[in-house]
Formats: structure tokens, C-alpha cells, sequence
């Protein structure tokens, strides 16, 4: 099963990890620059990630990326901090504190 991880870091789960800094070959880059021409993915899974792509244009062309990187049927998997009904400022102020966030999740 092909898995590609979007912004992993140095601990990442799969044979490939799209990431700026720990990205390896056409790897290292942004999400929002799309992805390297490779035989398809069975899943994608990018973990506290969306939230710091902005609106708009560029979360488009990063979600398109990823939908043309799958096989027919592959799975996407987001993981965000969500704020919300269930949850409070107290206990999510990282998501709202932290300055590299240009978007917030509600559920």
C-alpha cells in the first residue's frame, strides 16, 4: 500500500513525506506547490497541516493535488485542532495562539 504523509516532519508514518524541511528529493516541498509526478497513492494523510494553508486558491490547488495523487477509491485523511461546541479557547488556546495558523476548524 502506497501512503503519502503531507508535512510529516522528522517522524512520519509511510514510505514518502511531503515536507519542506524533511522531505526527501522532489518531496521537499509545500503541499500548496503540488507534487511530484509518481505512481499513485492509496492514501494521504496530512496531520495539523490544512490549518496552515490559507484559503481560498491555494487550500483548492493543495486538496486537487492530493485527489489526483490517489488511486479511484483512495482515502484522504485531515487531521485539524477544531474549536468548537464541544470544545473551549482554554483548552485549544495553541491552536489560537499560534501565529503560523491562518485558519480555524469548527465543529
Amino acid at each position: 500500500m502506497r501512503h503519502l504523509e503531507i508535512g510529516g516532519g522528522s517522524d512520519y508514518v509511510g514510505e514518502f513525506n511531503l515536507d519542506p524541511v524533511h522531505g526527501r528529493g522532489e518531496f521537499k516541498r509545500r503541499i500548496q506547490d503540488g507534487l511530484p509526478d509518481v505512481d499513485p497513492f492509496d492514501a494521504a494523510r496530512a496531520s495539523h497541516v490544512m490549518e496552515h494553508i490559507p484559503a481560498g486558491a491555494d487550500r483548492i490547488h493543495a486538496m486537487n493535488a492530493v485527489h489526483a495523487a490517489l488511486v479511484p477509491g483512495g482515502t484522504f485523511e485531515i487531521i485539524v485542532p477544531l474549536i468548537g461546541a464541544h470544545t473551549s479557547l482554554v483548552n485549544n488556546y495553541r491552536a489560537w495562539a499560534d501565529p503560523t495558523h491562518v485558519s480555524y476548524w469548527w465543529m
